[in-house]
């Protein structure tokens, strides 16, 4: 049966002679019974404290000879586990000590008890309602640690609570780097966070430059979860007398027990001047070299122009003189041909027949000239 839900009770008396006239019926803080009748029902609720305890059911005779018959049932509530209990002996144990832990639970089912630090699991019991763990602690021992409980009950939901263990130990930086160095220039920002670890947390911190107190550089620190601590230093705005070696010093119980050394100096310009002047003088390049492709495409462009231009007036050229020429000896044709039917019409067979011959022999080159040849037709 599960915790919390209502269930309907139901109590039966069959048979006898004369029939039963009376049932009694005990479960947890119910107590009934019927007066005339041999069926009884209730709606019962069933919490966990009544796990193991009986429901109990009895008949009784109407005449009293007979002894009453009883039946019981036995009650196993289901519910989810709880954490009753969850803390460590000693909170606070020196570097290398014992601590012991113990989570004390409930549920019914017996749950699953699971003991955890950072996700990591360090212990389990999944046969009862206590887990105990007793170990050797180291200064990275300490944080927090968690009880964790479940069941099959629903393993979606889960109990936990949360112990804190505190180990004594030195502080520490959580890197190997004690000596820092930081290049800036005159007006940045100095901004820096580092990490320690030990118990007392810090509780003081001085700066000091070549041996003397400073405070241009401010200090705070964040506690995280034990054994860390974040510490921060911060300089607004860089000057020039800033620059140059430091201490950190950092208290635990009012003693030094940690020192960071860190140097700022000043950041040297002649790589970004190098830088600017590499990027100018690319820039210039990348323009020269513009500027001379266009000029070239500017000067090959115009050459191209003034030949096309050669060439159309040549062609024009060409073409005019052939003209001249064509006419010329058309005209030259007209009049050799005209001539004779000009100066007499006796001559004309005879004058058409020389023009025929003459036509023939036009081209050949017999040594006298085509003028030469039409004074002598003439003639």
């Amino acid at each position: 049966m599960l915790e919390n839900k209502v269930y309907s009770l139901e109590c039966r008396a069959l048979g006898g002679m004369p029939p039963v006239s009376n049932i009694t019926v005990s479960c947890g803080n119910i107590t009934a019974s019927t007066q005339s009748g041999k069926i009884f029902t209730s709606p019962v609720t069933f919490t966990r404290n009544m796990t193991g305890q009986h429901c109990t059911c009895k008949a009784h005779h109407v005449t009293g000879y007979y002894d009453n018959n009883t039946s019981t049932l036995l009650q196993n509530i289901l519910f989810q586990p709880s954490i009753v209990s969850f803390y460590i002996f000693n909170t606070i144990i020196e570097n290398g000590s014992f601590a012991q832990f113990l989570c004390e639970t409930d549920g019914n089912p017996a749950p699953n008890i699971y003991l955890f630090k950072r996700k990591e699991i360090k212990a389990q019991n999944s046969s009862g309602y206590f887990l105990f763990y007793n170990k050797s602690m180291s200064c990275k021992d300490a944080g927090n640690y968690l009880c964790l409980a479940n069941n099959e009950r629903d393993f979606n939901s889960v109990e936990t609570k949360e112990v804190t263990l505190y180990v004594k130990c030195p502080l520490q930086l959580t890197s190997e780097e004690n000596v820092k160095n930081f290049s800036l220039q005159t007006g940045q920002i100095l901004s820096y966070n580092f990490t320690v670890y030990g118990y007392p947390e810090p509780d003081k911190f001085t700066i000091l430059k070549s041996g003397q107190v400073t405070n241009n550089i401010i200090v705070t620190a964040s506690l995280l979860e034990p054994p860390y601590t974040t510490v921060h230093l911060e300089l607004a705005r860089l000057k020039s007398e800033d620059f140059g070696s430091y201490s950190l010093v950092i208290f635990q119980n009012g003693l030094e027990r940690l020192f960071l050394n860190f140097v700022i100096t000043e950041e040297n310009n002649l790589e970004t001047n190098i830088n600017i002047a590499a990027a100018v003088g690319g820039s210039i390049a990348a323009f020269v070299l513009l500027i001379i492709f266009t000029i070239a495409f500017v000067v090959f462009r115009k050459y191209e122009i003034t030949c096309k231009k050669k060439q159309i007036e040549h062609s024009a050229k060409e073409t005019h003189t052939y003209s001249e020429l064509s006419i010329s000896q058309q005209q030259l044709d007209l009049h050799n041909y005209e001539a004779p039917i000009i100066n007499t019409n006796l001559h004309r067979t005879e004058s058409m027949e020389t023009y025929s011959n003459y036509m023939n022999v036009k081209g050949q080159d017999n040594g006298v000239s085509q003028y030469e040849e039409i004074d002598n037709i003439k003639s």
